[in-house]
């Protein structure tokens, strides 16, 4: 598994290898959140993050802007990817598998787990997302999934919104980089 981070790299503030696979110039964020009230300090992080994408929006540097709470797992049992959220959850992540498949020795943190119940002998099939994602579209294709990994270098949120922070910022387009 891809080493941890804090989320505060440096290489997004200079606009550089932040794991962008096309250009983006006029982009779209879509951000996905596994709680709404997070620990204290994964809160003041994401809140952070909300409120600096919401002013990118709220500014017109952004096509558009989405917040979605997926909740602490998504559930992989028929049922719930039967239920319009649970597919839209689950087309949303075999997007971000597409995607990493064209990074080469790319990697996602999104974790897969069996829950298993020692009451009903049950068990069922689950995936444990990041506290936050953030998926970067140029018009309708996704160019970038971040945290995501490289060779065990991780790429994070913060890198990848310093750098779409700086582009915007000068006028210019993110280099596609991989």
């Amino acid at each position: 598994m891809a080493e941890k981070s804090d989320g505060r790299g440096e290489r997004g503030s200079e606009g550089t290898d932040v794991g962008m696979t096309g250009p983006v110039d006029s982009p779209s964020v879509d951000v996905y959140l596994r709680s709404l009230s997070p620990p204290a300090g994964t809160h003041d992080r994401q809140a952070e993050i909300i409120d600096r994408l919401s002013e990118l929006s709220s500014s017109d540097r952004l096509d558009s802007l989405s917040v979605s709470v997926w909740g602490e797992r998504v559930c992989l049992c028929e049922v719930c990817a039967g239920t319009g959220s649970g597919r839209a959850a689950l087309d949303r992540l075999g997007e971000f598998r597409n995607w990493v498949e064209t990074v080469e020795g790319g990697e996602l943190p999104f974790e897969r787990r069996t829950i298993r119940s020692e009451y009903t002998h049950t068990e069922q099939g689950v995936i444990v997302p990041p506290c936050v994602t953030m998926a970067v579209y140029s018009g309708d294709t996704l160019v970038g999934v971040f945290p995501h990994s490289v060779s065990d270098e991780t790429r994070t949120v913060t890198d990848a919104l310093e750098a779409l922070e700086a582009a915007l910022e000068s006028g210019r387009s993110l280099p596609a980089n991989r």
